[in-house]
């Protein structure tokens, strides 16, 4: 993808004004988009954490950023540092991110609105579903509510892969507008108040690692959020404040770690399988999150018999 110096200089002089705006917009796609979003403003990140940091296969992301560069603009270049191959945005990509989240931030609050209800919505269908699957629908979901509150393993049937999407949808919700969608979501359960309190004992577990969740969205490197949850498995709580490069992130790092723990002491350590599906529940169905963190729990503490909330191995 590297460009001879002249194209990159041409490049660089253009401006950009609604022609050149018109013109990205027909090109860029929802998965182009999200890479640009990973790239901004000035990460680089070589081939294979790009392709994880929007869900995407190796192969696909080739194909992506061939049409890059295939493009009349130069919106991404790249650069190769002994082995590896690092993308990054131009100036020109870098604008062109920058006036499309002004143009959404002027109508981010209905956007987000949008979004969420739809999520609620969805979960309000998944748990009509369940109903229709369960006769004694309201002692089923508690069951399954306090299985996953407890980490253990369910059985995978309709019924509860139901559960899993009412959970998931109502999660998605919360990450997108949690302080407007909290009552709505509850609200989905508001005949029976047994079965609210047991879902807001499940959104408090969920609420520990919704700060990760919101900052993936917002398209954080890759690399700096699996930096951060290594920190948050291992301990190194120092190390971990530095990744997040957010000094407002104490808090939320503290969360992050306690969530960690309360999976790694509940759940088989010894069954990256059952890891992963704990973590995949309260991490709102992110498949690459969860099986990261299920690695990591396995790998530093798979083996060992006890795991403290002093983040010590006994």
């Amino acid at each position: 993808m590297d460009r001879d110096m002249e194209a990159i200089r041409m490049n660089n002089n253009i401006e950009m004004n609604e022609e050149v705006k018109r013109k990205i917009d027909t090109f860029t796609s929802k998965k182009r988009r999200e890479v640009m979003e990973a790239l901004y403003p000035n990460h680089r990140i070589p081939h294979g954490e790009l392709a994880k940091a929007i869900d995407s296969p190796a192969a696909s992301l080739s194909n992506i950023l061939l049409n890059f560069e295939n493009f009349e603009y130069a919106l991404i270049d790249s650069v190769s540092e002994g082995k590896r191959r690092y993308y990054y945005l131009t100036k020109l990509g870098r604008e062109y991110v920058e006036s499309c989240r002004r143009l959404e931030k002027s109508g981010e609050k209905g956007k987000i609105i949008r979004d969420a209800l739809q999520m609620i919505q969805k979960a309000k269908e998944s748990l009509n579903e369940f109903q229709a699957l369960e006769d004694e629908w309201e002692i089923g979901l508690e069951d399954a509510l306090i299985a996953r509150i407890e980490c253990r393993r369910v059985s995978e049937n309709e019924s509860q892969k139901a559960v899993d999407e009412f959970i998931k949808y109502a999660e998605c919700a919360l990450v997108t507008d949690y302080d407007n969608q909290i009552v709505n979501v509850l609200r989905l359960l508001q005949d029976n108040s047994i079965l609210q309190i047991r879902f807001s004992r499940f959104i408090e577990k969920f609420d520990w690692f919704r700060p990760v969740l919101e900052v993936w969205e917002n398209g954080i490197d890759a690399l700096q959020m699996y930096e951060l949850l290594n920190a948050a498995v291992s301990g190194s709580k120092d190390k971990g404040r530095s990744y997040a490069e957010m000094p407002e992130w104490d808090e939320e790092y503290n969360r992050l770690t306690e969530g960690i723990r309360y999976v790694a002491e509940r759940a088989d350590r010894t069954d990256t399988s059952m890891l992963y599906e704990c973590f995949n529940r309260y991490l709102a169905g992110n498949q690459i999150l969860s099986g990261f963190l299920a690695r990591e729990v396995f790998t530093q503490y798979g083996e060992k018999k006890s795991y403290n909330y002093e983040g010590n191995v006994e």
